[in-house]
């Protein structure tokens, strides 16, 4: 996967628990001792040897960057608002904002004549 993907992954994992350590308190040693432990081990998987790899570039690094603050202001954000809806109005608004984005997207593409499943015929 490369350092990017582990990079992604230690912000998105991060951000929220940064963010609950600040809304609920702070973390007792076992749950540090934890985070530590996930945090190597998503960056151990991740950025693991692969001989087909290319290094990345400065422009991979940020988009890795932009993906995990995103993803972990997004779990974020889940969290207040089941905290002040429940649960279910949050997912259900996000899965259909996500199913309208990729939708239009889809058709977008199709009207410009760009390839979206597979081969033409």
């Amino acid at each position: 996967m490369g350092a990017s993907a582990a990079l992604s992954g230690l912000l998105a994992a991060a951000i929220p628990a940064a963010f609950s350590a600040g809304w609920e308190g702070s973390p007792g040693m076992l749950q540090l001792a934890g985070f530590l432990v996930a945090g190597v081990s998503i960056w151990l998987i991740a950025a693991g040897e692969n001989a087909e790899a290319k290094p990345a570039d400065r422009s991979t690094f940020w988009l890795a960057v932009i993906g995990g603050v995103g993803f972990g202001i997004y779990f974020t954000a889940l969290k207040v608002a089941a905290a002040k809806t429940g649960l279910v109005w949050p997912l259900a608004t996000c899965r259909m904002g996500s199913i309208s984005v990729c939708s239009l997207m889809l058709v977008g593409m199709s009207l410009r004549g760009k390839k979206v499943w597979g081969r033409r015929r």
